[in-house]
């Protein structure tokens, strides 16, 4: 927010100074909500962008600027393109987030992530949040980030000594029977954790 209420006021069809970029539409939701908490006390306007829904609604919120972009890669680059790239651009990003990142590659993003950061001045400052790194990441991060810092916090891919992990590869539609008995066998033992993709599979 420092970074974006320092610059110079939106002119004309001036693009957002800083981009956030999510794997998925709920977290760009979320994060927009919280984004917008802060941007009513520096006057910043943020506006989500994802895909699953109209786009029009989405293009109308960009033509009335925003300071802040908030989306996942695909719609990103829908908006780049729509209107003859008339509706937004990247010229003013001087600031790039890329969110859970070792999700957005495992989900196939990375030519998107790859083709708007090319779009977007090499001067920019450029951060990226990752449960993990995997080897894909660090050459991604080699290419688009200029003397990378990486920070890591409780080290890196370390899993408890005391959790025990299996992994039992299904199609889709043998899942919610393997689930209900795995749940038969383990709910008796205590409290159980499932973990989902997506919010609509809960």
């Amino acid at each position: 927010m420092s970074e974006d209420h320092h610059q110079p006021p939106l002119e004309g069809d001036d693009g957002p100074i800083a981009l956030i970029m999510t794997p998925t539409r709920e977290l760009a939701l979320q994060t927009t909500k919280e984004c917008k908490k802060f941007g009513k006390l520096f006057n910043i306007r943020c506006v989500a962008v994802y895909g699953g829904t109209g786009i029009s609604e989405q293009i109308a919120e960009l033509k009335r600027g925003a300071e802040i972009i908030v989306c996942t890669p695909g719609r990103m680059i829908d908006m780049l393109a729509a209107n003859g790239g008339k509706v937004t651009n990247v010229r003013r990003v001087t600031y790039v987030v890329v969110d859970e990142a070792d999700r957005m590659f495992d989900m196939g993003f990375e030519p998107q992530v790859a083709k708007i950061l090319e779009s977007v001045r090499p001067d920019r400052q450029t951060v990226m949040f990752s449960a993990t790194f995997p080897k894909q990441m660090e050459a991604l991060a080699r290419k688009f980030l200029h003397k990378p810092i990486e920070v890591t916090v409780g080290g890196r891919s370390i899993v408890c000594k005391d959790v025990v992990q299996n992994v039992i590869i299904l199609d889709d539609d043998q899942k919610y029977l393997k689930l209900l008995e795995l749940l038969g066998i383990y709910q008796p033992l205590g409290s159980v954790i499932v973990f989902v993709d997506k919010q609509e599979h809960c």
